[in-house]
């Protein structure tokens, strides 16, 4: 059998270090980074709680770890503090992500974001595309844009593929959409402010998820 590589030699090698978060690369639930604990019953391991027991030790029992950041991917350790599960839904409540049209603490979305999201649906986004974006699983998705969700905000009708700059919503232009996939190798905060979107924005466009018929 095939010797299964240390935890930590397999953990930070799917770890994109900034001069801020440290963001997991790899394998997502509800928007944390998850890795397998390795061996033939291994458990599956939340990366944050993994990056803190290879920076400070085990956690201790009772404990959870906390992002300061409120960056679910994020395994940076200095960004990282530990607190009860009453300081955890504390935590969760004051950061937003309690909502009573939410159905768990990990969703982190503002009426803002269901807005952006039912609007980006109705636009013709897809509810894959949408969970990725906001690190939500698809679920959610189809709960929010059919209004089982934060029912006291409006339901937008489907529109249909108002594709590119016919969008009502739309800040770019083809010519823009070129010029973002030519830049695909720069840095994506960059690439954003230049073009006065989201960094979410950037990476649907680059990865091909929107625009997907300007070639």
């Amino acid at each position: 059998m095939k010797a299964t590589r240390p935890l930590s030699e397999r953990f930070w090698e799917k770890v994109k270090k900034t001069d801020g978060c440290w963001l997991w690369t790899a394998s997502t639930s509800h928007g944390y980074g998850v890795i397998g604990e390795g061996g033939q019953h291994g458990r599956t391991l939340r990366t944050h709680r993994v990056s803190w027991e290879l920076a400070h030790g085990p956690i201790p029992a009772g404990m959870d770890v906390l992002h300061k950041c409120d960056t679910p991917p994020c395994v940076n350790p200095d960004h990282l503090f530990l607190g009860s599960h009453a300081d955890n839904m504390g935590d969760a409540s004051t950061k937003g992500r309690m909502h009573p049209g939410t159905r768990h603490g990990n969703a982190r979305l503002t009426e803002a974001d269901v807005m952006a999201i039912r609007t980006a649906h109705s636009e013709g986004v897809t509810q894959s595309a949408l969970a990725s974006r906001y690190g939500i699983v698809q679920g959610q998705v189809t709960r929010i844009v059919d209004g089982r969700q934060w029912k006291s905000l409006p339901v937008m009708k489907k529109v249909g593929r108002r594709r590119g700059e016919l969008a009502p919503s739309a800040k770019l232009t083809e010519a823009d959409v070129r010029a973002i996939r030519l830049r695909a190798g720069d840095d994506r905060t960059t690439v954003a402010h230049d073009f006065g979107v989201s960094v979410y924005t950037i990476n649907d466009i680059v990865s091909g998820r929107t625009w997907k018929h300007v070639v």
